[in-house]
């Protein structure tokens, strides 16, 4: 037994799943809201004897590795070393893993020693005297220094290179982790100059990059990132996430700043939560990580122009992540670090009270105008931010909301949304109408490309659970199952259009594609877990239409009909427990 097949024997995807979301029973099966995605109706699917999942809303899945691998934002042998000490499996013998080790381990390594390197030329050396000056100006002790291992790069062409080549790493291993770079005349030189150092750690706490910036305000760049490595890719980390993940998890917040001063000095006041990007914009995987581990982001973008247009960028990426948000209002201070610094207890007072994202952005494109056009335009910012709101039932308070604070007409406001979700869907209509697929359409789509080694699955079926074509569908596959004979596409060209079948084409190349290496096992149990998926979104749909039900025979003053919903819906909420 090798050590994959010892971690999965030891730990259960069920229990591993429950750290990352709330499971509920779905027949055979487990169901859950997808955390890879913003969904109101769970798509995730657990297959608890199988040992897999599946989200049949944005189409990942797999097994326990490719779980941690999603939540946590690492690779396969990242996954592995999670795994492992969770199961208490100790890693030898494995190759890949050997091989892991060597090559983004080793780069690990080489990162760890030179955030050492000039951690301590920070400390101690005659060179490091101006970066030791411009970190004391900023006001930083000696405790957030050690923590955040804040170092120096020495003025010089290669004064990392020889300390790394003196302790046997390669020229070739050098420049592979990012710390140098080929001169034409093929030596190596130190990618990082007369800079103080930030070091850069992975989700995991290991050291992957830097970002070095200038002491001399005439240098060019003013911040400097490490290039993108088989370790490094700056849009799937965040600076301090290391130190800030268990106070974010803790807390349901966190504070997201612009620059890595301002979460140093964030962490050093004890607001221990704040994360900041590495010199981009920030990203979905990026958002996709934090709404993982907490609900709310608190913006605390610098107070200018540039802050304000990346704060408004993010605030509808976050809302559309299904993260909610509001804004640190800095007033005249121009970052969190100036602010927190100066008046501690009005930074405190703004985090406590930090601005609806509304209020905030109506504030900052100017809300005083009493000209209508102007009220128009600005209506006409807000709203492309409550578009991106997933949930309706917030979309709505926002509007009201923005209609309060311009001091005009709901009416209007509604009318002004609707017409922009109008041409947005006009513009985007196509692409979802041809890229998204139903629950009942990829089960479908299955049966047609699997035809022949599934025939007992499809005739053990139920077909009520199905609606319209699909139904019919599904009745002549069941018919053609009993006669055994290969699938064959003019079974399903009668009575469509080339546009459906060209879609069912489509659907079937892409089930194809997606259980390429499934062997017919798993492709039963996905049917499975289809099928509870099905019976979920039915029971769902269902709820809804016996409370409207309701809420018409409760107008209508009809008792005995609302008693006959009530105990209906009820039953279906046992049945979906």
């Amino acid at each position: 037994m090798n050590e994959i097949e010892d971690i999965k024997n030891r730990l259960d995807l069920v229990e591993i799943a429950k750290e990352y979301m709330t499971v509920r029973p779905a027949g055979r099966n487990l169901k859950a809201l997808c955390p890879l995605h913003s969904e109101k109706t769970p798509s995730l699917m657990i297959s608890v004897d199988k040992q897999i999942w599946r989200c049949f809303g944005c189409g990942e899945g797999g097994d326990m590795f490719t779980l941690i691998e999603k939540m946590e934002g690492v690779d396969f042998y990242e996954a592995l070393k999670i795994l492992a000490e969770k199961a208490g499996v100790e890693l030898r013998r494995d190759e890949g893993y050997k091989k892991y080790k060597k090559q983004q381990g080793l780069a690990i390594d080489i990162n760890t020693l030179a955030a050492m390197f000039y951690h301590k030329s920070f400390l101690v050396s005659k060179s490091g005297q101006l970066a030791r000056e411009y970190i004391r100006k900023r006001g930083l002790d000696d405790k957030i220094i050690e923590k955040f291992l804040i170092g120096y790069a020495p003025d010089m062409w290669d004064a990392l290179t020889n300390f790394l080549l003196k302790r046997g790493y390669t020229n070739d291993q050098i420049v592979k982790a990012g710390l140098g770079s080929y001169t034409k005349r093929g030596n190596v030189v130190d990618r990082f100059r007369q800079r103080v150092m930030f070091p850069i750690a992975n989700n995991r706490g290991k050291i992957v990059g830097f970002t070095g910036r200038v002491l001399r305000e005439e240098d060019n760049p003013k911040y400097l990132n490490t290039p993108a490595t088989k370790i490094f890719d700056k849009s799937r980390i965040w600076y301090g996430f290391g130190f800030a993940k268990d106070s974010i998890r803790q807390q349901k917040e966190v504070i997201v700043c612009e620059g890595q001063m301002d979460v140093i000095a964030c962490h050093q006041f004890g607001f221990l939560n704040s994360v900041c990007s590495s010199g981009t914009a920030i990203s979905t995987s990026q958002l996709k990580l934090l709404k993982r581990i907490c609900d709310r982001v608190l913006l605390a973008f610098d107070n200018d122009g540039a802050g304000i247009r990346s704060g408004y960028r993010l605030t509808g990426m976050a809302l559309e992540a299904g993260l909610s948000v509001k804004v640190v209002d800095l007033g005249d201070f121009k970052d969190p670090d100036e602010m927190i610094r100066s008046d501690f207890d009005k930074w405190q007072q703004s985090v406590d009270q930090a601005k609806g994202f509304v209020d905030y952005f109506l504030q900052a494109m100017d809300s005083k105008s009493s000209e209508v056009k102007d009220k128009s335009k600005l209506a006409g910012e807000i709203i492309p931010l409550i578009g991106q709101v997933p949930d309706e039932v917030e979309k709505g308070y926002y509007l009201s909301l923005l209609a309060e604070k311009l001091r005009v007409d709901e009416q209007f406001v509604i009318e002004k949304f609707n017409k922009r979700q109008k041409e947005s869907r006009k513009i985007f209509l196509r692409e979802e109408e041809s890229g998204k697929i139903s629950a009942e359409e990829r089960l479908t789509a299955l049966l047609m490309a699997f035809f022949g080694q599934l025939r007992h699955k499809i005739m053990s079926l139920q077909v009520d659970f199905f609606s319209g074509s699909i139904k019919e569908i599904i009745q002549m596959l069941q018919k053609k199952a009993i006669e055994k004979v290969g699938f064959k596409w003019e079974w399903i060209t009668e009575g469509i259009d080339k546009d459906a079948l060209d879609r069912w084409n489509s659907m079937v190349m892409k089930v194809e594609n997606d259980y390429e290496h499934y062997d017919l096992e798993a492709v039963a149990v996905e049917i499975e877990m289809l099928m509870d998926r099905i019976e979920s979104d039915r029971n769902e749909s269902g709820k809804q239409i016996l409370e409207d039900q309701i809420k018409q025979a409760e107008t209508q003053g009809d008792r005995e009909k609302v008693k006959d919903y009530i105990r209906r819906l009820q039953d279906l909420i046992i049945k979906g427990k």
